[in-house]
């Protein structure tokens, strides 16, 4: 089993871990994060497009998780419910 920690280490929130087998890759959170640069993320910010949030470093680059791939993530676990996991989610496919 593979762990990849895309972010969360060094900041609160915005956690997002990928375990893989192999043959079954898991996401467990998809936390928004909550500063760029050291800077708070505000509403325009989060606003942009997908495209232009994946070149700022906002929403990961994951081969395979988003709808303009071909997506191979076998599932997401959210580990508890506040908006900071369901809107990193709802971001990556708005676009889609």
């Amino acid at each position: 089993m593979n762990t990849t920690i895309y972010r969360g280490t060094r900041e609160i929130g915005g956690t997002l871990i990928e375990l893989n087998n192999g043959g079954f890759r898991l996401l467990l959170d998809a936390g928004y994060p909550l500063f760029l640069n050291g800077n708070p993320i505000d509403d325009k910010v989060s606003k942009l497009p997908s495209d232009e949030l994946l070149k700022l470093g906002v929403l990961p680059s994951i081969n395979g998780l988003y709808l303009w791939d071909k997506p191979d993530i076998g599932g997401i676990i959210i580990s508890h419910a506040h908006r900071g996991w369901v809107r990193g989610l709802a971001s990556q496919n708005r676009d889609g």
